[in-house]
């Protein structure tokens, strides 16, 4: 005859043999439903139960795998949120540097502005096409240059 075993909270338990016999509770509705699949798919109770708990145990279950994918995704949502939010605050300074430092232009001289301007947006975008081709992104060279917070906010004091 089976001996009885430590039990679980919530769990009847014997033992004997090579196994163990766990009885949990389970609501009716959650019952129904394992009963339904393990016969939709050719399953004892007690096998189901025990596929469960060593995919659960093992780590290599699906829910696991789809956590760890979302841990990963939400930290490259930070970087991203990061990298969106030094962009927009640079903007930010360079319109407002942009209106404090730039004269009218008389409306004679306006046509050689446009000129200058158009081979200067040219200029620009070679540049930006050639940093793209090499892989150097403004993100990169922003960490490197800045370092940290404090430096960061000294150079902002300055100007």
């Amino acid at each position: 005859m089976p001996k009885i075993g430590k039990t679980l909270k919530g769990v009847k338990q014997r033992v004997g043999g090579n196994s163990t016999a766990l009885h949990p509770y389970l609501t009716n509705d959650l019952y129904k439903r394992v009963r339904v699949y393990c016969a939709t798919n050719n399953l004892s109770v007690s096998g189901f139960a025990e596929k469960v708990f060593e995919e659960y145990l093992s780590g290599k279950s699906d829910n696991g795998n789809f956590i760890k994918h979302l841990s990963r995704h939400g930290h490259r949502l930070d970087v991203i949120d990061g990298n969106v939010n030094i962009l927009i605050e640079s903007f930010g300074l360079f319109l407002q540097f942009w209106f404090a430092h730039t004269p009218q232009i008389p409306d004679d001289q306006k046509k050689s502005a446009n000129l200058q301007g158009q081979e200067r947006y040219g200029a620009f975008l070679k540049y930006l096409q050639a940093n793209l081709l090499e892989g150097r992104r403004f993100m990169d060279q922003f960490v490197e240059d800045v370092g940290d917070q404090d430096e960061l906010r000294n150079m902002l004091e300055k100007n």
